[in-house]
């Protein structure tokens, strides 16, 4: 469970662009702001990839106030701790897509390179931080 008395979350980049677009209409945008408030008082630590950085368009940043991606980061104040992939990330994210798609009957089906990246990320946290997450948040379609 929480280490240290707080939780360890890991936010997929969805979760960062819901949020840093106000996406309100279609997901629950003020949770997103409710656990980055939490995280600041040191109730959760939040890690994310590197991955985030490229999946972020700049452009499609328009929540008021918020200038960079970069920018957004540095005023958590330390809540989000970014994950820089590594070998042994691309490594574990290669073997992750390499595994059979087992939802549904789709032979030869893949998990994107992006989602395997963030899955594999996640798993590494452990290693890399000493942490097991308490929970790993993405709107990604389930279905």
């Amino acid at each position: 469970m929480m280490a240290n008395g707080k939780s360890h979350l890991f936010w997929d980049s969805c979760v960062f662009n819901a949020f840093l677009r106000d996406e309100r209409d279609a997901y629950d945008v003020d949770s997103i702001a409710q656990y980055l408030t939490e995280a600041r008082e040191g109730k959760h630590q939040i890690y994310a990839s590197s991955l985030v950085f490229a999946e972020l368009l700049p452009s499609a940043i328009t929540k008021p106030g918020i200038g960079s991606f970069n920018d957004f980061v540095e005023d958590v104040q330390g809540a989000i701790t970014i994950v820089d992939t590594t070998p042994n990330i691309m490594q574990a994210a290669a073997y992750l897509r390499d595994l059979p798609y087992k939802k549904g009957n789709s032979p030869g089906r893949r998990l994107a390179t992006p989602d395997a990246i963030m899955l594999a990320t996640a798993i590494l946290v452990r290693d890399q931080f000493g942490v097991s997450l308490d929970f790993f948040h993405t709107f990604d379609d389930v279905h």
